[in-house]
């Protein structure tokens, strides 16, 4: 994805997708966030078309990151990683 279409993320959201990253979990990253689970599942839902990807699917109890954010150097971990986008 290129850098344009990381220019109106919010700094917020990439929190969000952080936390998520960190902890496989909506409710855990909920809480490290100091929120509430509907809202990260919110800004999830709301990243998800602007990647053109799911982000997270379920996985037992928690989530874990798609094929393509684990692979794919135009995902969004990738982003960060290469400074495209802020850290969260």
């Amino acid at each position: 994805m290129p850098t344009a279409e990381y220019s109106g993320l919010e700094l917020k959201d990439l929190r969000v997708l952080d936390a998520l990253l960190r902890e496989a979990s909506i409710t855990r990253a909920a809480r490290v966030l100091d929120t509430t689970q509907p809202t990260v599942s919110t800004v999830l839902r709301r990243l998800r078309p602007r990647f053109a990807d799911p982000l997270m699917v379920r996985h037992g109890s928690g989530v874990r990151p798609t094929a393509r954010d684990r692979t794919d150097s135009a995902g969004p971990r990738a982003a960060r990683r290469d400074g495209r986008c802020p850290a969260a």
